[in-house]
């Protein structure tokens, strides 16, 4: 029988091959699971409610140094696009991906009982989930959902975690081979814009992919085409993924009003949306000081602070051009969570290159109890590279508490 223990060990004993997320450090409590349950009207499964207990929500996937990620247009087996488990639960800033709600709501079956959406795996739409009888049952959003014969949500994780550590030792020995896209005709400009006024979706999605193979020399009418594309609520994301692409300072007015009807949606410090606008914001305002103020505006936003992490990362990608961004950033340090200020360090670091302040608390957040915090301090310290090694170094000699961390991430450098 598994038992909650058993998962936690595996998780504990995987690798540097992987990245475990948790909010293991500040799990919900009764109350907060009871709010859920009211949200969702019905109970948790004991099996799912014991692993949001113990570690709020989870997400475990391979790191692409040891699992290369499949390519736009590659064809591979299923089993190469599945590199990681996300368990959906509940934490003070769950991300909605993460969110067991969000997530409820959004893959609804289209035939049989309501279901609760529990767990899926990466590159595959099924999701896995249970009735309120807590019966496991497997779906895609708008599809018809099938009985499954396991019956324990630990169980069946366990089996989960135990398939992604054998497959990421299977593709490391043997790793795909990446195909070249190889000659290919240039994309029809008009056709693009024609199926970009169609009234069907997939229509318009492919069109803005295929805007994506003019971004060596994009032409004004896609430019323009991508930034009408920002009022699209269903593709505001992608054109914004394609204009980071385009790196083109005229979508920044685009892309600051795109910010702004974003931010119109309940949970979008959540959604993976804002994080491309944020993203292209950075990229394509990268001489322009209203880019750096609209994203230092998002750095703390009522106590949300794992919704700050996207302004994080397009500030860290402008690096010393942020520096009109220093003292919200600074103010995260001082003021923010353990997370925030984390991130906060690394940022800093990017735009000031100040070792000796910004290194050792990366160090030290190496020991702290929550692993996402973990994970910004290891991810940063990885970013600086050679410079952090002295400062790990110090820290497994002398500083018992971090001694384990800091060596594993050392060799983990140099190897």
């Amino acid at each position: 029988m598994t038992t909650i223990e058993h998962v936690v060990a595996v998780l504990d004993g995987l690798n540097d091959d992987f990245t475990v997320l948790t909010s293991r450090g500040a799990a919900p409590d009764e109350s907060a699971i009871a709010a859920v349950e009211s949200a969702l009207g019905t109970t948790l499964a004991p099996g799912h409610r014991e692993l949001i207990r113990r570690l709020g929500y989870l997400a475990a996937f391979a790191k692409e140094s040891a699992w290369p990620r499949p390519r736009e247009w590659e064809v591979r087996p299923l089993w190469q696009h599945n590199f990681g488990i996300e368990l959906f639960g509940v934490a003070p800033a769950v991300p909605e991906r993460l969110d067991v709600v969000a997530q409820t709501r959004q893959h609804v079956p289209s035939q049989g009982p309501p279901l609760v959406a529990m767990m899926r795996k990466t590159g595959d739409r099924w999701v896995v989930g249970y009735d309120a009888e807590h019966v496991l049952w497997t779906w895609q959003s708008d599809a018809p959902a099938e009985r499954m014969p396991a019956g324990d949500p630990l169980a069946l994780l366990g089996e989960w975690l135990s398939a992604l550590v054998a497959d990421t030792l299977r593709i490391k020995a043997e790793p795909p081979s990446l195909p070249e896209r190889g000659d290919k005709p240039p994309p029809d400009l008009d056709d693009i814009l024609a199926r970009l006024r169609s009234e069907d979706l997939s229509d318009r999605e492919d069109a803005v992919s295929d805007l994506g193979d003019l971004a060596d020399n994009p032409p004004p009418a896609a430019v323009d085409a991508l930034i009408a594309t920002l009022e699209d609520e269903f593709l505001r994301g992608h054109a914004a993924d394609v204009l980071e692409l385009y790196a083109d300072p005229r979508a920044l007015d685009a892309l600051l009003a795109a910010l702004e009807r974003e931010k119109t949606h309940e949970r979008w410090q959540y959604r993976g949306i804002f994080e491309s606008i944020c993203t292209a914001i950075g990229v394509c305002g990268d001489e322009d000081p209203r880019a750096v103020e609209a994203l230092a505006e998002h750095l703390i936003i009522d106590g949300h602070y794992y919704a700050a992490l996207y302004a994080f990362k397009a500030l860290e990608r402008l690096g010393p051009r942020a520096v009109a961004a220093i003292t919200a950033l600074r103010r995260c340090v001082s003021q923010g969570n353990a997370w925030q200020a984390a991130h906060g360090h690394a940022t800093l670091y990017a735009i000031d290159h100040d070792a000796a302040a910004h290194i050792p608390p990366l160090v030290e957040a190496l020991s702290h109890s929550d692993s996402s915090v973990q994970a910004a301090a290891s991810l940063a310290l990885e970013d600086i590279g050679a410079l952090a090694l002295p400062y790990l170094d110090r820290a497994a000699a002398e500083d018992a508490a971090v001694a384990a961390h800091a060596r594993r991430l050392a060799a983990r450098m140099r190897s």
